[in-house]
């Protein structure tokens, strides 16, 4: 039994969420949230429009929310997820 030929689409994606909290210390008690959902797709363009030897990508990054230490005061945590 042969299997089958490849998708002419793959899709694939994860989902995660960081969570932190800060009970004692620092500027503020509380809890941070940070979730980041990422998409891929690549596509045989061959098979979809005809175009030779055609492929395309493409990535999706969503980042909402921001941990900035839990209030400890030094947001170095922030940095870390923005690039700042």
């Amino acid at each position: 039994m042969q299997d089958p030929p490849p998708r002419a689409v793959a899709i694939t994606g994860r989902y995660v969420v960081d969570l932190m909290g800060n009970v004692a210390g620092g500027d503020a008690r509380g809890a941070r949230v940070l979730d980041n959902l990422e998409v891929t797709a690549d596509g045989d363009l061959d098979r979809l429009a005809g175009w030779r030897g055609a492929r395309a990508h493409l990535h999706v990054l969503s980042n909402q929310g921001g941990i900035d230490q839990c209030a400890g005061g030094d947001g170095a945590g922030r940095r870390q997820y923005r690039g700042r």
